[in-house]
């Protein structure tokens, strides 16, 4: 009985261990399908062009416009289809039609913050709140934004510690008789 047990809490830390590589693999994907021709053939949900425009490797992202067109696909827009667009429309690089040349200035100039890693603040109601920071401010600012790993990581890490407390104290339980004891008075048994 115990060996079944232990079996399956080992099979279920596997399987809990692949999910991160599942997840990596859609966006390898995406950077493979634009890789091949400059562009995406397939559609792509935001998890993973967000994963591809991060994982995205240093030769690709040189000698190839992959950044820009994961970008576009990700703010909606995948190139202009071949029409002209509206009479006397400014069309963006990614197919966008825009109001004015300052509108495109101005997504260009976010575009480029976000690259530099700089979040824009907004004010709301005469208060300046910055996106991802949860209303904290001052030192405790970074707290919001401190926990950056993914779930499904987080769980594996905690089936892991899991089972070995368990595989630890069952291995102590037949190795020493004390231990059965001290464990028997504690549950009360």
């Amino acid at each position: 009985m115990r060996t079944h047990l232990r079996t399956s809490l080992v099979l279920i830390a596997v399987l809990l261990l692949g999910l991160p590589a599942t997840a990596r693999a859609a966006s390898s994907d995406v950077i493979r399908d634009c890789a091949d021709d400059g562009k995406l053939d397939k559609p792509y949900t935001q998890t993973e062009l967000r994963g591809a425009e991060k994982n995205l490797p240093s030769d690709i992202d040189e000698y190839t416009d992959c950044r820009q067109v994961i970008r576009a696909a990700m703010h909606g827009g995948s190139g202009n289809p071949g029409g002209p667009g509206p009479a006397g429309a400014i069309i963006s690089a990614s197919g966008a039609v825009a109001a004015s040349q300052q509108d495109i200035d101005a997504l260009a100039a976010v575009q480029n913050d976000s690259v530099k890693g700089k979040q824009p603040e907004i004010s709301i109601g005469g208060r300046k709140i910055k996106p991802g920071s949860a209303g904290l401010g001052g030192p405790l600012a970074g707290l919001a934004a401190s926990n950056t790993m993914p779930p499904s990581l987080l769980t594996a890490v905690v089936v892991l510690l899991l089972l070995a407390i368990v595989t630890t104290y069952l291995a102590a339980r037949e190795r020493f008789p004390q231990v059965r004891r001290v464990t028997a008075r504690f549950l009360g048994r």
